[in-house]
């Protein structure tokens, strides 16, 4: 049995050590005036992707390469920046073109930003030294021992590799790795969102979420009490006062582009739906399972790793509809759908 548990966690270990990814980033690639007819982001990334040996580029990855270009009279500039999930500079550099040839710039743009993104990938390059010739007074070359007759001059290696010049001495290694391709391990959130509906009680209503939200990559899951704040409504005499209260749960995914983060999820909602009625001789009151389901639909504006604003709108689609009675009478009944909106701010806790 010991045996098996060994096998069994080798296997594991194999499996699991191609999966570390190398270092990644977002990419946010503008050209600016004068420098329409550069190469577009597809041909970037492929310039980039060609000198690492993989793609680098993720929408979800933690830091973000900010690369622009534009045309200044008769030369190209371009301004590289790397920055971190902490909005931390870790690397800038900006590069100066003359001529009319923007591809040029191009090719000094994807290596600065290769060495910016993974800096040891100049490591990873196989360098194969030169062969150095024999001096002249070393004497004739034995050709069964490959080695002169007569001791000449010693060659010894240098001791250091030459120093590299070019845009590799601009972004120096830093102190911090950066971050994988993989995806983020999971933290937790806590969420706070307040806005109105209509369609669920007999008249629009405030409406309030407050949950806990698990992101992973751009994956997240979320638990939300909800509650709809109790509306009064007249109907002839009398009054019908109504509230629901229960609990969503969302699964999201979200598609950050440039600094906002849209986000698509299905909300699933069960929760009781309270009715009373007053002012009239039969003051019916009553309490009765309620369930929708439907889509949300929003955008996020994080403003730092550890807050992230965000509003949204949301549709409910109602199995079975809930009819409110008043002194014998229907005073409402539900439609099938019901619509809110609702703007809040996600608050990282670890």
């Amino acid at each position: 049995m010991r045996a098996w548990c060994v096998a069994i966690l080798g296997a594991l270990t194999a499996v699991a050590a191609p999966v570390e990814a190398a270092p990644s980033a977002r990419l946010v690639y503008l050209r600016g005036t004068g420098a329409e007819q550069c190469p577009d982001e597809p041909a970037v990334r492929a310039a980039v992707s060609a000198r690492l040996g993989y793609d680098p580029f993720f929408p979800w990855a933690s830091s973000t390469m900010f690369a622009e270009i534009s045309r200044d009279k008769s030369q190209y500039r371009a301004r590289i920046k790397l920055v971190d999930d902490a909005n931390t500079v870790r690397g800038e550099r900006e590069l100066v073109q003359q001529g009319g040839r923007c591809k040029d710039i191009i090719d000094a743009m994807a290596l600065s930003m290769s060495i910016a993104i993974d800096p040891l990938s100049l490591a990873r390059r196989p360098s194969t030294p030169p062969a150095q010739p024999l001096p002249p007074d070393a004497g004739p070359v034995d050709p069964l021992e490959g080695k002169p007759d007569a001791p000449g001059p010693q060659l010894t290696p240098q001791s250091k590799a030459p120093r590299r010049s070019g845009p590799e001495e601009d972004f120096a290694v830093p102190e911090e790795p950066l971050a994988l391709a993989t995806a983020p391990p999971p933290r937790l959130e806590a969420t706070l969102a307040g806005g109105g509906a209509v369609g669920v009680l007999p008249a629009a209503n405030g409406r309030g979420l407050v949950g806990l939200r698990v992101p992973w990559g751009p994956w997240s899951l979320a638990i939300e009490g909800h509650m709809d704040l109790p509306r009064t409504a007249s109907r002839g005499a009398g009054e019908l006062r109504a509230t629901v209260v229960g609990a969503h749960v969302t699964p999201c995914v979200e598609l950050p582009v440039s600094r906002l983060a849209p986000f698509g999820c299905i909300s699933l909602f069960v929760g009781a739906l309270s009715a009373q009625g007053s002012g009239v001789l039969r003051p019916d009151s009553a309490r009765t399972l309620f369930v929708s389901a439907g889509p949300r639909l929003g955008v996020a504006l994080p403003v730092s790793s550890a807050l992230r604003p965000f509003i949204a709108a949301e549709a409910g689609f109602t199995p079975t509809r809930v009819a409110m009675t008043l002194d014998g009478r229907v005073a409402y009944e539900q439609g099938p759908i019901s619509l809110a909106a609702f703007a809040g701010v996600a608050v990282r806790l670890f």
